[in-house]
C-alpha cells in the first residue's frame, strides 16, 4: 500500500503517473493538503506541509527547484528527496511516478519503510 500526501493538480498527475506503472487498488492519495493548510490559517509552504503531517510522514519528497527547504525538512526529521516533480506531460507522469516508486523500492531495500511509532513522536 502506498498513501501520497500531495497537492491538487500535482496529486491528479502523480495519480495518473501511477497508475500507468503499479495497481491503482494498492493507492492512496490525500490530496490538495494545500488548501487544507489555508484553511488552519498557515502560509502554503512545503514547511507548513511539513509541519501538519510530521507525526504521519518520515520522508519528504520535494521538487529540485524547491531545495532551498530542504534544511527546514531536515530540522523537522524528515529525510528530503530531491526529484523533478513537473509532470505536465503524459510520458514525464509516468517518469515521475517510477522515479518515485523506484525511490519506495530503495528505501525499503536497505530497511528504510514507513516511520516507527517512536520515531513518530518529534516534537
Amino acid at each position: 500500500m502506498i498513501c501520497a500526501i500531495c497537492g491538487g493538480m500535482g496529486g491528479a498527475r502523480l495519480a495518473r503517473g501511477i497508475s500507468f506503472v503499479c495497481d491503482p487498488a494498492s493507492l492512496t492519495y490525500i490530496c490538495n493538503v494545500g488548501d487544507n493548510i489555508r484553511l488552519f490559517g498557515l502560509p502554503h509552504s512545503p514547511v507548513s506541509v511539513g509541519q501538519l503531517y510530521r507525526d504521519f510522514c518520515s520522508h519528504f519528497v520535494l521538487d529540485e527547484r524547491d531545495f532551498a527547504y530542504t534544511s527546514h525538512l531536515e530540522e523537522m526529521g524528515y529525510d528530503v528527496h530531491l526529484l523533478k516533480t513537473d509532470a505536465l506531460t503524459l510520458e514525464r507522469q509516468v517518469e515521475f511516478a517510477s522515479d518515485l516508486l523506484q525511490l519506495i523500492e530503495d528505501l525499503n531495500s536497505i530497511g528504510i519503510g514507513p516511520r516507527s511509532r517512536e520515531h513518530s513522536t518529534r516534537g
